[in-house]
């Protein structure tokens, strides 16, 4: 039997979040969906950490220590922008690295991984994701990361 549920999506500005309903969808009686609405600063949210990479082969995952919170996207980034963990400096071919296609290449992807994770108290994503590798500028078979950063809200 399946019911139906609300899902939100969030636009954030520098100084507000707010959250707009985007779309009904069927799921099951165990969705894990929360109501938030309003707009709130950026000091009533609670932060859940500073931007980091998930590399390919690895798992996003985004959740909120409180049953009264919920998940949203505050930053999400994929591709190839620098070396470090996800693309060691050893990795990059010098010859290819002024190629904007092959380094230092990015989409922003905060409104996919909003309808991935956003309002909800828990969500993951598995690198590579489809989604975000159809709007990467990168060239397709290169090695790509997520950047992303969440926030915690209260729902009601």
């Amino acid at each position: 039997m399946t019911e139906m549920c609300e899902t939100f999506i969030a636009i954030s500005t520098k100084t507000t979040l707010r959250l707009d309903l985007m779309c009904d969808f069927s799921c099951s009686c165990g969705c894990d969906v929360a109501l938030v609405s309003g707009v709130m600063t950026s000091a009533e949210m609670t932060s859940a950490g500073t931007m980091t990479q998930y590399c390919d082969f690895e798992v996003f995952e985004a959740g909120c220590s409180s049953s009264h919170e919920v998940v949203v996207m505050a930053a999400a980034s994929y591709g190839r922008r620098e070396t470090g963990r996800c693309l060691p400096p050893d990795s990059v071919i010098e010859s290819w690295r002024h190629d904007p296609r092959y380094y230092g290449c990015s989409a922003d992807v905060l409104r996919l991984a909003d309808h991935k994770c956003s309002g909800r108290r828990r969500c993951s994503v598995a690198i590579p994701d489809s989604d975000f590798e159809r709007v990467t500028p990168c060239y397709k078979d290169s090695r790509k990361y997520l950047e992303a950063k969440y926030d915690c809200v209260k729902g009601i």
